[in-house]
């Protein structure tokens, strides 16, 4: 039971996964065509937010990852301990404090990111030719 669990569980996350870049795209996609003949500028603003967050992003993978390894490391010591299952439970919550951690240490660069994004396409729609807007 474990083992499928833990199959259907991962499934689960690679669906969410697919569907959020699935929906990424369809935004990327769609955004610009709300600027009318300065679609190029949105295009550049997206462009522009792809490489901002690709750092912090990338950090907060790194992040993630260092601590699902602990939480393996962990794991593996528990099995040795009196109370394996209170062990992991530990380890469980250690991991997650560590998850956290790594989020909130990436909000910042990313909301900045995201800043960027809202003034580039508030520039945009000044620069649109007043006919176009909408």
């Amino acid at each position: 039971i474990g083992k499928c669990v833990k199959r259907t569980r991962e499934e689960q996350r690679n669906c969410l996964r697919a569907a959020t870049e699935r929906c990424r795209a369809t935004f990327e996609a769609g955004l610009p065509e709300c600027y009318g003949s300065n679609a190029e500028c949105a295009r550049a603003c997206i462009g522009d937010q792809t490489r901002c967050r690709e750092e912090p992003s990338v950090d907060q993978d790194g992040c993630k990852l260092a601590c699902g390894s602990d939480q393996k490391v962990e794991n593996q010591k528990c099995r040795v301990e009196p109370d394996p299952k209170a062990c992991q439970t530990t380890a469980k919550v250690k991991a997650l404090k560590c998850n956290q951690k790594c989020a909130i240490d990436a909000a910042p660069a990313l909301q900045a990111c995201m800043r960027k994004f809202d003034d580039c396409l508030v520039a945009c729609n000044k620069a649109r030719p007043a006919k176009a807007a909408e």
